[in-house]
């Protein structure tokens, strides 16, 4: 399959559990090597090495780990030490944007599936990077839960490029222009 990419461009990966969709996003953001054909990433005109792709990618995903040691601000101070927020939003903000306000001051430890969720959700979102992949957002988020990604992915979308992998829940890929199923590639 060859598929050019474009800014602004959203693309959802659909398929059912175990057809190769988190492997996929995981060759898109330079994790794993693809065992045929290649991908090549460049920006205005430059061509981007593997090592250098960290600086344009963010990616959530439920299966990925946060140091639960960690307080919430420690997490979010942390992570803007390796990639800043867009519009220079600072931690505060950002706590706030991903309505954790409440939980200032609690270990990640504490944290439910779902704030973890909204946690790894937000770091990705917030992240200043060209490329968004996000595989199954809404994953154990509620109903609020949902609808605070909805938003929040309709307000920092533009002038990126999103890959979203799902199992067909409209409601994580609805803003995605592009659908492929993958399990048609196999």
């Amino acid at each position: 399959m060859n598929l050019d990419i474009v800014e602004n461009g959203s693309y959802a990966i659909l398929g059912s559990n175990g057809s190769g969709k988190s492997t996929l996003l995981k060759v898109l953001a330079g994790y794993v090597d693809p065992s045929e054909g290649s991908i090549g990433y460049s920006h205005q005109s430059e061509e981007i090495s593997n090592e250098g792709l960290f600086r344009y990618i963010s990616l959530s995903a439920p299966y990925l780990s946060l140091i639960d040691q960690f307080s919430l601000e420690e997490m979010v101070k942390y992570h803007v030490k390796f990639k800043g927020f867009i519009n220079g939003i600072d931690t505060a903000e950002a706590i706030e944007v991903m309505a954790l306000t409440d939980a200032c001051g609690k270990y990640l430890k504490q944290f439910s599936t779902g704030m973890l969720q909204r946690l790894k959700l937000g770091l990705a979102i917030l992240t200043d990077s060209s490329i968004l992949l996000l595989d199954e957002p809404v994953a154990n988020l509620d109903k609020n839960g949902i609808e605070w990604y909805s938003r929040l992915l309709d307000q920092y979308k533009e002038g990126r490029v999103l890959f979203l992998c799902s199992n067909h829940r409209e409601e994580e890929y609805s803003m995605c222009q592009n659908l492929i199923e993958i399990e048609k590639y196999k």
